[in-house]
């Protein structure tokens, strides 16, 4: 399955790392924007287009960070305490523009101090996406699917719950939205099925969708990890209200699938 996705900025990133294309996998908030179909929304901009590799050497990230320097990229400077500033080796900047290769693998410990092995997911589940610029071109890539995409969330939310507080309002949207209005990519079937089948709510299935997805691709030691880290979500979240909400219950469903409460 492939789906489309038209934007000016998205087309850039892409057309940036052009060469490498077929290496790559569209993480990030991007990943999020094209998943979920959002094609204009100010409140939901990013800046960043952030990319995973999986790596085998180091030469095979030098390539693109090379090329992309020989594009008038600069790799990205952030301050550090008493005004230092260090390069962020795996982040790169030309004018308003930011293009982020996230790699992950045996080679990346030199490059990215975060162990990023939940970004496998990426390169094990994801879709075939369609890039369209507003005079029509195109671009061809991959992005990783939502329900992976949402089990990277909860590893990043959890590694820097105050730093990635979007992470939380992303996967509160896809419990809200996912499979609701993009009847063209077939979801929307998928969606009434298990509302039929679980005879649930109308406002939690999709949070019964995205769970039952998710424990039909994920059986493993991240499945194990993610829904723990899952359970302090939902910890945090119910501390914080004096009542259940409709976010609760959401986030509770998908948590129950992790445990294997639904079969």
């Amino acid at each position: 399955m492939a789906i489309e996705f038209e934007n000016d900025e998205l087309y850039a990133a892409c057309k940036a790392v052009e060469p490498f294309l077929d290496r790559l996998v569209l993480v990030g908030g991007w990943a999020f924007r094209a998943l979920m179909n959002i094609w204009r929304d100010e409140d939901r901009m990013t800046k960043d287009a952030d990319f995973a590799i999986q790596l085998v050497s180091r030469e095979s990230f030098d390539e693109i960070a090379n090329y992309l320097l020989s594009q008038g990229f600069h790799q990205r400077q952030v301050s550090k305490r008493f005004k230092r500033k260090e390069v962020v080796p795996y982040s790169f900047e030309k004018k308003e523009q930011r293009i982020e290769i996230m790699p992950f693998g045996k080679a990346s410990g030199d490059i990215i101090p975060l162990d990023l092995k939940e970004y496998r997911l990426a390169f094990e589940d994801n879709l075939g996406l369609k890039v369209i610029s507003s005079m029509g071109e195109q671009m061809q890539l991959k992005v990783v699917n939502t329900p992976s995409f949402v089990v990277m969330k909860l590893f990043s939310l959890t590694d820097r719950w105050h730093e990635r507080q979007k992470d939380l309002s992303d996967i509160e949207y896809i419990l809200n939205q996912y499979g609701v209005e993009v009847e063209k990519y077939g979801l929307i079937t998928k969606y009434k099925q298990v509302m039929d089948e679980e005879i649930v709510a109308y406002e939690l299935a999709s949070a019964h969708l995205l769970g039952r997805e998710i424990q039909n691709r994920l059986q493993d030691e991240l499945f194990i990890e993610a829904g723990k880290r899952l359970a302090l979500i939902v910890e945090r979240i119910s501390n914080f209200e004096h009542e259940e909400t409709e976010r609760t219950k959401r986030f509770k469903i998908l948590l129950d699938y992790f445990l294997g409460n639904y079969q």
